[in-house]
């Protein structure tokens, strides 16, 4: 090897030595989800069947269990959604290998052929019982990818949350919901077919007065790391831009910096939950909870089998049953005397008529 050679070669092992050491060691406010690197493995925390009201979700077969060549091939994800008020499950979306173990149900409710989705993780933040993602869906006959960010906490998933990206110097030790919060891209879910991400969200910058609103819009502007500014009485400074689901929010217009139309409440904060490194602020319901730590594909097909083997209850009777004596034979005996209703009964072959 020449000494050329050699010298651009250990500069280029040195440039990636410190992206992944700046990658590592950076906060929330450093590095914009575009930067991070995707991955194939499914992260532990996302190990097990999830389910809520609609569906079932299952990110691997088992993720305990899978050597290190198996972390880095390709990840399907499992939805099988509850149809019919929850008495039938339909396998929607499931890797195609498992039709050599399991055949599907062919019926007029479920897809002729499996939706084989594709999926790839990229960490935005992680603590020891909480994270946040950005999980990225390839739809079969779509080029466009999809990017669903989410929340994990303990064993929950949420879609609606936000990152805190107050500066450290700012930081208040006593109540951690005091800084800037970068509400996140909210999406309708994990779904079959393609989510819809909003194209608006709205950031808090939370003190001891109140709450500040700030309110996000998609833009074509390149991302950048510079601060936006407001006033009340004093300074405050949020992130300019937020990156998240592919996209790039601003909260003001150009090359400003001076954010205008900020909404101040007084009211308490509601419906929310904080994550103990005071980093990641969820609102409302988890979209889905995890039901069984360690299961995999064997477990997922036993609920869909134990599901589809009910049967519906008929439904009660729209009327009270009653003992009502509708008096048949004397209605027959009046029949008999009426040519008009011997003759209907005739042309419809209804009732019983003499001959």
């Amino acid at each position: 090897m020449t000494l050329k050679k050699l010298f651009y070669k250990s500069v280029f092992l040195l440039f990636l030595t410190f992206t992944a050491f700046s990658q590592e060691n950076a906060s929330i406010n450093s590095i914009a989800p575009d930067a991070l690197l995707e991955t194939n493995e499914v992260p532990a925390c996302f190990g097990g069947i999830w389910e809520n009201d609609d569906r079932y979700l299952l990110f691997t077969e088992n993720v305990f269990e899978k050597t290190d060549e198996d972390k880095n091939q390709n990840n399907y994800i499992w939805i099988y959604l509850k149809t019919f008020y929850g008495w039938y499950t339909d396998r929607a979306a499931e890797p195609s290998s498992i039709s050599k173990d399991s055949v599907k149900d062919h019926n007029d409710t479920v897809f002729l052929d499996n939706q084989n989705i594709q999926i790839k993780f990229k960490s935005l933040f992680q603590t020891d019982n909480a994270s946040a993602w950005e999980i990225i869906l390839s739809y079969p006959r779509i080029k466009e990818k999809t990017i669903i960010p989410v929340a994990v906490i303990g064993n929950e998933i949420y879609l609606d949350f936000a990152l805190n990206t107050t500066l450290p110097e700012f930081k208040d030790s006593q109540n951690p919901l005091v800084g800037s919060w970068s509400r996140q891209a909210l999406s309708t879910g994990l779904k079959v077919s393609q989510p819809r991400i909003k194209d608006s969200l709205y950031s808090m910058y939370i003190t001891q007065s109140g709450i500040y609103y700030i309110r996000y819009w998609q833009t074509d502007m390149p991302y950048s790391t510079e601060k936006a500014y407001f006033s009340d009485g004093i300074t405050y400074s949020v992130p300019k831009h937020i990156q998240s689901a592919g996209k790039v929010y601003t909260c003001v217009t150009g090359r400003r910096t001076t954010i205008r139309n900020v909404e101040k409440t007084s009211q308490n904060l509601e419906n929310y939950k904080i994550d103990q490194s005071g980093s990641i602020m969820v609102f409302g319901k988890p979209y889905s909870t995890k039901i069984n730590e360690r299961a995999g594909r064997k477990e997922i097909l036993e609920i869909v089998e134990k599901n589809n083997s009910r049967c519906a209850p008929y439904p009660d009777p729209p009327f009270p049953p009653s003992n009502l004596d509708w008096h048949l034979e004397e209605i027959y005996k009046l029949e008999q005397t009426n040519a008009l209703m011997r003759e209907f009964r005739k042309r419809t072959n209804t009732g019983t008529v003499e001959k």
